[in-house]
This record gives structure tokens, C-alpha cells and sequence, in this order.
């Protein structure tokens, strides 16, 4: 696939204006926005109810208060504005190149994606493709987790859904055609072998009980998880000492916050976290084919659409979980094993023991 095209001012302003609301739907970013609007004049009414503040004073914090609430209403309805300008400040600081504003040249092969406008050019293997975006008038397309260009619907002689499944396609065929190449690549010699299918529910529902166990073990433990208990503590109590409405919205707010992994770790949120982690090449089905083969230092996975070279001594751990075991990999990486026990006759059972005594 072969486009040209240029990029206009107005489409680079709706990424910007786009990344603006994103940011301003952050939880931090609602929750001042919440007390510097709703929080302060509530709390300026209550002190003023209960004799708290008299005089001339009330006419002054009054006059205070609507103005940062103003100010504060106007900061969220002018995303717009704030887009252009930040456009500007880019192209004075020179932080956006102009060579951007000539011809885009976008080429998609059979192994790999190039981007070229003027004298910049970049070439992105598929399997960094990892996302895309639509706007009023133009796709963001995403490769190593960043936006690597802007392509105007105008540009796209087939439409949006054309577009979009030659993407598909072109990431799949690469991935089954790399995996292929090392399909064949397997041990002469192994201690086990193991042969599964993987559906996208049992994938997932494993990845979720191995994730829920890492966090529970390992991860709950970290520092920042202390901080924001004692945060949840805090709020807490306060609201039980002081139990306005106010108070209680306050601090129910802080608690959410504070608790939001907890909540998506322990809820069917979770499971959507795991799909969306998966890419595109793989949403349908992780790998309808897998062979594993375990030798005493590596574990060789040979699947249909990826391919994988583990070395023993990277696992960190091992559990048992329903329906197979998890390994725990450096940073936080999980794979997954189905029981094979029904078909390898007690092989699966030697070599949760042959691991427990590797990894744990």
C-alpha cells in the first residue's frame, strides 16, 4: 500500500486538541478541577453558614471564589484554543520540524511500514504498529507506543475500514511468517514436550488468575502501595470525624483513586485490560497451535504465530493456577501453560516438579 498526502494545520490541531481532553480525563486532573470549582464554594458556603466567616470578608472570598471557578470553566471549554497555541509554541520552539508540512509519503510492505516528509524518513518493523486512533478528519497511528503520523481520511482511496484491514493483514502475515521460520528450529534433544491450543477466553481467564496472584505476592508490597493505604486510612478517618457532604465526597474521591488497580485487578475490569493488551495480530486467538519443549536450560515455544527462546534461569517463580501453571518472567511478564496431563500421560505433572525445583 502507497499513499501521499499532507497534513494540515487543522488535522494536527485535533491530535492536539484530542490529547488535551484525554489529559483533562485523567483522575488527578477531574478531582482538582472538582475542588477548585464544586469543593471551594462548597466549603466557602459552609464556613459562611456556620458563622465562620462574617463581615466584609464574605463579599471578598465570594468574589474569589467565582472568579477561579470561572477561570476554571473556561480552562475546560477552550481545549480548542489551547491546541492552537500549543502548535505555535511547538513551531517557535522548534519542536515540531517544517519539513511536517510537506508531502507525506507512506509505504506499507510486506515486512515493514515507511514514513517520509521531506528530508525525514521512518521505518518501523510491523510488529511495532501497536495502535491507531480516529479523529474528525484523520487516523493517529500509533508505532512504539507513540504517534508516528497523521493520515487524513481524504488520503484513504479505499475508506477507514480498508485502511484498517490491510494494517491487520499485513502485521498477521508477518507474524505467522516469522514464527514459521522458527517453527522447525526446535531441540534435537528435550526432557518434555508439550502440544495445546489456546482459545482467547481460556488465555485470558489464565493470564488474569497469574496476574491476581504476581499482585497479591509481589506487587501489592511496593512502596507507593503503602502510601496510598495510608492515604485511604487518612480519608477515612477523616470523613468518619468530619462527615459533611462535602468531606465525604472529598475523601470518597481520594479512596478511589488510591484503590483503582486494586479495583481493576479484583473486578472483570481486569480481563479488559488483558484484551486490550493484546495486539491485533493476535485478538482472535493467541495461538491456535503451540509446542513447548523443555530442556534443562530453556523452555522452546514453537506456536503458529510466535516463537519464543526462554532461559531457565529467567523464570522467577512458579504457581500452580486452574487449568495449568504460570511463570513468572523479569518485569512482570507472565506466560501461561495449559495441563496437558489428559494426553502426555503424567508428563505435565514431572515437569511442574522438574520447575518447582528450577524456579522455586
Amino acid at each position: 500500500m502507497k499513499l501521499k498526502y499532507n497534513v494540515s494545520r487543522d488535522n494536527y490541531i485535533e491530535m492536539l486538541e484530542m490529547q488535551l481532553k484525554r489529559r483533562g480525563k485523567r483522575p488527578l486532573s477531574i478531582l482538582i478541577t472538582l475542588l477548585c470549582t464544586v469543593g471551594q464554594m462548597g466549603l466557602l458556603v459552609y464556613m459562611i453558614a456556620t458563622g465562620q466567616i462574617t463581615g466584609n470578608n464574605v463579599y471578598i472570598l465570594a468574589a474569589m471564589s467565582v472568579v477561579i471557578t470561572i477561570l476554571n470553566i473556561i480552562y475546560r471549554l477552550t481545549t480548542h484554543r489551547r491546541a492552537v497555541v500549543t502548535l505555535q509554541r511547538f513551531e517557535l520552539q522548534n519542536k515540531l520540524s517544517p519539513d511536517f508540512w510537506k508531502e507525506h509519503d507512506f509505504r506499507l510492505d510486506s515486512d515493514s511500514l515507511t514514513i517520509r516528509f521531506g528530508s525525514l524518513r521512518s521505518v518501523y518493523d510491523l510488529s511495532e504498529i501497536n495502535g491507531y486512533e480516529e479523529l474528525p478528519s484523520s487516523f493517529l497511528l500509533y508505532c512504539r507506543g507513540t504517534v508516528a503520523d497523521i493520515i487524513p481520511y481524504s488520503a484513504l482511496p479505499g475508506g477507514k475500514e480498508e485502511f484498517l484491514e490491510a494494517l491487520r493483514v499485513a502485521q498477521h502475515e508477518k507474524v505467522v511468517d516469522d514464527a514459521q521460520q522458527l517453527r522447525d528450529d526446535v531441540p534435537e534433544v528435550y526432557k518434555y514436550h508439550f502440544h495445546y491450543a489456546y482459545t482467547l477466553e481460556s488465555y485470558v481467564s489464565q493470564q488474569q488468575e497469574a496476574y491476581r496472584r504476581l499482585y497479591t505476592t509481589k506487587l501489592i508490597l511496593k512502596v507507593s502501595n503503602f502510601i496510598r493505604l495510608g492515604i485511604t486510612l487518612y480519608a477515612l478517618g477523616f470523613a468518619y470525624m468530619q462527615p459533611t457532604p462535602l468531606v465525604i465526597a472529598v475523601c470518597a474521591a481520594a479512596v478511589l483513586v488510591c484503590n483503582l488497580q486494586h479495583i481493576i485487578t479484583f473486578t472483570p475490569l481486569s480481563k479488559i485490560t488483558i484484551k486490550n493488551g493484546i495486539s491485533d495480530a493476535l485478538a482472535h486467538n493467541p495461538d491456535p497451535q503451540t509446542d513447548t519443549y523443555i530442556t534443562p536450560d530453556n523452555i522452546i515455544i514453537r506456536g503458529s504465530i510466535h516463537s519464543l527462546d526462554i532461559p531457565i534461569c529467567d523464570v522467577k517463580a512458579m504457581r500452580r493456577i486452574k487449568g495449568g501453571v504460570a511463570l513468572y518472567l523479569p518485569n512482570n511478564v507472565i506466560l501461561t501453560i495449559p495441563n496437558t496431563d489428559t494426553v502426555d500421560d503424567g508428563e505435565f505433572e514431572k515437569f511442574i516438579k522438574f520447575m518447582d525445583y528450577k524456579a522455586n
